[in-house]
């Protein structure tokens, strides 16, 4: 059993879902971001063992998430496919059986960092492609956060932002977020890939935050978010590989 948690902005409900996304109520709208599919196969493109499995696994996710909310639409805020080599056969075979497989949903994808060339879904996929912005009342849907419009309410990804929390012995628990950015008036969404890396936030005191724990999302005060030095190297804020492991196409 799944147990969600509420944010209204702008006089609309997001349900804040265990599955990495949320759901607007108001409009029947699943909005999530940073799917990066197809990592696995990049890796494996350039030498790296890695196991297959993380594509299946995330479309199905995504499947049970939309016979849940009855969404009509998908909304995705930026990074569908991790990089061109991730569009092996098997994994763009995938997405169309995904796709197929739920021909009333309308699915549109607000290009990120990795949406571009021939990183971006062919047609073959059935997503539609909406450029860098979509405005649908009372939202922003950006995929930078750092982009967001001033005075607006904005929606983003990009991030794939980790709360670290202080567990047992000291040691620090890392676990996806959904991160109100209070100066910005900027929800970013947690990272809905399951082979994403992360990053640990730092969150203002005005923040909120709201942790995915197994299979729950429960609020947390941004004060107990502390900070922890950084694991990998980052780049303009965006969580990237380690400078060992082959990056995206153009990057």
């Amino acid at each position: 059993m799944t147990h969600q948690a509420t944010l209204i902005l702008g006089g609309q409900t997001l349900q804040l879902l265990p599955e990495r996304c949320a759901f607007w109520q108001e409009a029947g709208v699943l909005l999530l971001a940073d799917l990066h599919l197809g990592k696995a196969a990049h890796l494996r493109h350039h030498g790296m063992a890695i196991p297959e499995g993380h594509t299946a696994d995330d479309l199905t996710r995504l499947s049970h998430v939309l016979h849940r909310t009855q969404a009509r639409e998908v909304i995705i805020c930026g990074d569908f496919f991790h990089a061109s080599t991730g569009q092996s056969p098997a994994v763009l075979d995938l997405v169309e059986q995904w796709r197929a497989s739920h021909p009333e949903v309308r699915v549109s994808l607000i290009t990120g960092n990795h949406d571009r060339g021939r990183a971006l879904p062919p047609l073959r996929c059935g997503i539609e492609l909406a450029g860098p912005t979509m405005w649908r009342a009372p939202f922003h849907l950006i995929h930078d956060p750092a982009e967001a419009i001033p005075g607006g309410l904005t929606i983003s990804g990009h991030l794939h932002p980790l709360a670290a929390l202080s567990g047992s012995r000291g040691r620090a628990l890392r676990a996806p977020c959904f991160w109100w950015q209070a100066h910005r008036s900027c929800l970013v969404l947690p990272g809905f890939g399951s082979f994403t890396a992360g990053v640990a936030i730092q969150p203002d005191p005005a923040d909120t935050l709201h942790v995915i724990s197994g299979a729950s999302v429960v609020p947390v005060p941004a004060a107990l978010c502390r900070p922890t030095p950084p694991r990998r190297r980052f780049s303009s804020g965006c969580p990237e590989q380690a400078s060992s492991l082959p990056p995206p196409d153009g990057e």
